[in-house]
């Protein structure tokens, strides 16, 4: 029986060895190769920023990040986190009784902390843009439409021809969805809608095609529906042109409709960054967990108050119902009930 066993498969081994072998890999076909997609250019980069008063209190500081070319980041916090203090610090400015204490901010290569004058005048616009809140305010109602846009131009595009000017000025209109003709730019800013005078300063920002663009809430005042064309508006001249973004806001709704990033600050510090799509799946912001920790303890009596509430005593003033239950039932359990 064993004899038969190893005649049969002899003659099987015979049979494949002489079968012929058919390839469907031809040798000369190589394999396909992955191409590696390079990141985009850094546009800014923030390091160590810290704006104080002038009593050396601290309003924001350790403030570290970087943006690459046609980003857009969320940045998020509740009221008095330090939102418009870090916006406006981008644009080398702090307001009345604070002072950029320390840090770097670089914007296409130029250290805007660094630069004073005339050149820190021609940098705001030309390299770095801004957005505020209010169109109505923001816009000047004694020039028409047109003439803000083309004294834009003449004061920091010297040297474009009238022609490459009205080119340009015809091209950006068309970019933030508003018409180009004459009889449209005879406006004065009172003759326009909010969602029109909104779509203004978009124009005014990137009619000198900067690098990096700031925007402090400019939708706000804005129904839903004017503010969803805004957005998608907004999104495609970044993407188009390449312009990074910062996106100021309390609204987390529109925050992820519009950004790639998500930047969350909390009593003057970012307390978490991640993005989208990792924000989106976790449907609340957490505070980190060492201030909970630290806050907790000293509600207890087991360590003393801590630096950060010392210095922002408005961060958890209001707080005081939510941080009981959260000492009663656990933090799980209370985040459970305030997801939406």
């Amino acid at each position: 029986m064993s004899k038969a066993l190893a005649q049969q498969t002899e003659q099987e081994q015979g049979s494949e060895q002489s079968a012929p072998v058919i390839s469907l890999i031809s040798q000369d076909t190589q394999a396909p190769q992955l191409t590696q997609i390079a990141p985009a250019p850094q546009v800014l980069k923030v390091q160590d920023l810290r704006v104080e008063l002038r009593n050396t209190h601290e309003v924001i500081s350790g403030i570290n990040f970087h943006l690459r070319q046609g980003e857009i980041l969320g940045l998020v916090g509740e009221s008095g986190s330090g939102k418009t203090t870090l916006a406006t610090a981008l644009l080398a400015h702090a307001r009345k009784g604070a002072v950029i204490s320390g840090g770097q901010v670089l914007v296409d290569g130029i250290s805007l902390l660094s630069i004073s004058g005339e050149a820190l005048r021609r940098a705001r616009g030309s390299v770095v843009g801004y957005v505020p809140q209010d169109p109505a305010m923001a816009l000047n109602p004694a020039l028409r439409i047109g003439m803000q846009l083309r004294e834009t131009l003449q004061v920091h595009e010297a040297g474009l021809t009238p022609a490459q000017q009205q080119e340009r000025l015809q091209q950006t209109m068309r970019d933030v969805g508003l018409p180009a003709e004459p009889e449209f730019l005879q406006r004065f800013a009172h003759q326009l809608s909010g969602g029109q005078q909104q779509r203004v300063l978009l124009a005014l920002a990137f009619i000198l095609r900067p690098k990096l663009i700031v925007l402090d809430e400019p939708t706000t005042a804005l129904d839903v529906a004017t503010q969803a064309h805004i957005l998608q508006t907004l999104r495609q001249l970044c993407k188009s042109q390449g312009v990074a973004a910062i996106y100021v806001s309390h609204d987390l709704a529109v925050v992820k409709d519009l950004a790639d990033r998500v930047m969350v600050m909390y009593a003057g510090r970012i307390v978490e960054t991640a993005s989208v799509s990792v924000c989106s799946r976790r449907r609340h912001i957490l505070i980190p967990a060492a201030c909970w920790r630290q806050f907790l303890m000293w509600r207890s009596g087991v360590l003393c108050r801590p630096s950060w509430a010392k210095r922002h005593p408005q961060a958890t003033g209001h707080k005081v119902a939510l941080l009981r239950l959260v000492a009663a039932n656990g933090r799980r359990h209370v985040e459970r009930q305030f997801q939406t």
